[in-house]
Parts: C-alpha cells; structure tokens; sequence
C-alpha cells in the first residue's frame, strides 16, 4: 500500500484501519491528523467538541499502534511542508514504542528524490518478498469505532463507548503453544477467528484464553485446524459465547455517524406529498439538492435518486435509505416514523426529552426499522461542506442533531447550518444528552 501527496493521506488511513492486509506500506506527505495540519484554518472558527471527536474518525494518529502489525516505511521531501504528516506519524507511534523508518529526499520539496525514491523501492521490495503473515502471534490493535473493528484473526464486536479509545493485545503464548494472551480495554465483545489450516493449535486440542486475568477454554480446534470462538463481558468478566440476536446495538457497519451510510450503497429518496408546512417543505428541498449535486462533484459518480412513491422492496433490501422531507410529505418516513427515536410534527421536534419549536428539524442516521442490517438517514448527504482540500473532508455532524431551519449557520464556516443539539446515541441506539460545543 503506498501513495503520496492526496494518495499519501488515504495511504495512512488505510495502513493503519486494514494493517492485516498488506505485505509492506509506505505513505509519503498527505496528512495524519487534523489539528497541527489545519491550525491556521482552525484558529478562524470556534473550537467544536462534537468535530474533534470525529477526527478520530480519520485521524492515523489515533491508530499509530496498528503499524505494529504491518512494516512501514515513510517518505519526506526534505524542505516540504508536509513532511509534518509523517513527523506527527514519528511521534504517536514513539509514545507506542514503536519507531517509523522515515526515508528523506535531501533538499527537495513536495516531490519525490529519485535516489530517495528507489531507496524506498528497494526496501519495500526486500519487505514484500517476505511475503505476509496471514497469523501473527502478536497483535496490537486500537480503535475508535466499529467501522474499523478488525485485525488478522481478531475482531472487535462491541465496545463500551463508541468514540473512546478500544485497545487489545492478543499474543499466542510461547510458553505452553496452547493459549492466547488477551488484554482489552474498552472492549465489551470481540472474536478470535483461524480460518482452516490456520489455527495455531493442532486439531482436537482445546485451547485456553487468558484474557483481563481471567482464563477461559475454548472450543476444540476443528480437524480442518480452522477455530472460531466469541467472548463477551458481563457482569462478571469474560466468557465464551456470542451477542444476542436481535437486539438493537451498534455494530460493524451499523455505528454512526451520519457519513458512514455512504460507505455503502444508497439511494436518496425525495418526497412527493405535502410537507408540515411550507417553510419547512423550502428547507429540506435544499439539502436534497445539495447532496445530489456534491455527490457529483465530490464523488465523481451519479447517486441514485428515487421519489419515495418509487421505492422498491428490493431498494429497501440492497440500500441505505436517505430520506429527504417531513414524516408528512415523505411516505417513506411516516412508515418509520414511529420505531424512530427522534420525533417530527408540525408542532414541532421532540428528542431526548427536549422540545423543539414548529421551526426546526432533525437530522440524524439510524438502523432502518423497514431493513435493521441497513440504516435510514433524514435529511442529509455527507456533512462536510468545503472542498478546498481533501484534509478538510472529515465528518461535521455526529448521529444526530436538531437544526433551526430559520438561521444561518453557526456551527463551522465548513457546515452551513444552525445547531441547536447534537450529539451521539448510546451502544443501543439511544439519545443520549447532547454534547457540549
């Protein structure tokens, strides 16, 4: 995995989110994290709670540790600017103890230096030729959220508190070759899964897991050498078995925020009927408009759009829904409306307890009550709104938020809205308070 300059930023994030997929990796400028890079921009606006929390969302920083799991080398022009990105890089993963292998053009700017450069091929040459190691005996993995939940033969399936550092280490025991070492914090569910051949214990042995000082037996190892065993934390610590179905909790894919639906398949879907009154019909045909024609702009790509009287079963199958319009003049959302933990009528919005005049709107993202395995988003397309630089396109907006459709915006010259709450849903998809700006 290597790029450099707008290849080098989503080459970091991709090192460290999928370390387990790559031979060897190499990044060059781009950026690593937020607040350093943007400073300049950053001291123009308010400090804003809910945005920094997203930053570790995308910033790499945030998962230096995870480079223990893939060899990196990192390139810098000597005299450019951007050889921040890989210093800020240098320095998380030394408060790690690990050390990055930073290879530098000598007086050269936001370029490659030919002799650097092959040095940087000659040694990712002589990494890959080592080829990858499909079950390390060491892993160290951290993680913000579940969208980014997995390393080699670990996976995280539940956290305590989305948006707090998760952190494992997982080693298979030198000593006796018949446990692994596990300790977790922030971890409320995971999994240890060897595909066949690849379990490191011999068939029909029934391996041990110490995990948090706790010593669990696992299932016998298959005759093929595959095992594959859940763990889950109650009340009183850890034991085998698997979360139960069919309860609503926040899991890989189904975890917020508002732009992790268009990681996936979407379709937007416009309203057709009468809205709760005319002023607010004005306001959510705006934001319709708005994510269609980014999406183009953005995304190179044509979104699908669909009126909600077109919807097909099959669209509600394959899709995350992103409903634009009021429980009034969107079908749509009057079926859902009343599995949905946020509420809308022309009296007003009622969330979390708190309510809302005739004049403002929700906007937030859910497990689609019509397709729980998909989510439903009202009202808006991804959150960023500036597209001067791709270090700019992080998310803006959390799981939810409550806007005053009257006023101009107030959150970030980046989103053009008026907050009035905001905030994240609890692992079970409940509001929680809102989060303080």
């Amino acid at each position: 995995m290597t790029g450099f300059s707008m290849g080098g930023a989503p080459a970091w994030s991709f090192i460290v989110h999928h370390a387990d997929r790559w031979a060897a990796a190499s990044a060059g400028a781009g950026f690593t994290e937020t607040e350093e890079f943007l400073r300049g921009a950053l001291l123009k606006q308010p400090r804003n709670a809910v945005q920094q929390t997203l930053w570790h969302m995308y910033d790499t920083t945030d998962y230096a540790v995870n480079t223990f799991n893939v060899p990196v080398v990192a390139y810098s022009g000597g005299i450019d600017a951007q050889k921040q990105a890989a210093d800020a890089m240098a320095a998380a993963m030394l408060q790690e103890g690990l050390t990055l292998e930073h290879v530098i053009g000598p007086e050269t700017g936001h370029a490659y230096e030919p002799r650097a450069r092959q040095q940087v091929q000659d040694r990712l040459d002589e990494i890959s030729a080592r080829g990858r190691t499909a079950v390390p005996k060491e892993i160290r993995f951290t993680t913000w959220m579940l969208r980014y939940n997995r390393m080699f033969w670990l996976t995280v399936d539940a956290m305590e508190a989305e948006w707090q550092r998760a952190r494992v280490n997982a080693r298979i025991s030198d000593q006796d070759g018949s446990s692994i070492d596990l300790t977790t914090t922030n971890v409320s569910a995971l999994h240890l899964t060897f595909a066949p051949g690849l379990a490191p214990f011999p068939p029909g042995t029934k391996p041990t897991v110490n995990i948090d000082g706790a010593a669990v037996a696992l299932p016998q190892v298959g005759r093929d050498g595959s095992r594959s065993a859940g763990l889950v934390k109650a009340a009183a610590g850890w034991r085998l078995g698997e979360l139960p179905l069919g309860t609503l909790r926040k899991i890989h894919g189904l975890q917020g925020p508002i732009d992790d639906a268009f990681m996936d398949s979407f379709v937007f879907v416009r309203p057709s009927g009468t809205p709760l009154s005319p002023a607010l019909g004005k306001w959510a045909a705006e934001p319709a408009e708005y994510a269609v024609s980014e999406w183009v702009h953005v995304f190179r790509g044509e979104p699908r759009v669909k009126r909600d009287v077109e919807l097909s079963p099959e669209d509600i199958a394959a899709h995350n829904l992103v409903l634009f319009g009021d429980p009034s003049s969107n079908s749509i959302y009057k079926r859902i409306e009343a599995r949905l933990p946020i509420r809308w009528s022309a009296s007003g919005v009622v969330a979390g307890g708190e309510t809302y005049s005739k004049d403002h709107a929700p906007i937030f993202i859910f497990p689609n009550p019509l397709n729980p395995k998909k989510y439903v988003v009202i009202n808006s397309g991804f959150t960023f709104h500036d597209q001067s630089n791709n270090d700019m396109q992080s998310p803006k907006l959390p799981d939810w938020a409550i806007v005053d459709t009257t006023k101009p915006g107030n959150n970030s010259r980046y989103l053009t809205l008026y907050v009035e709450s905001q905030g994240f849903f609890d692992e079970a998809w409940k509001l929680k308070g809102p989060m303080k700006p």
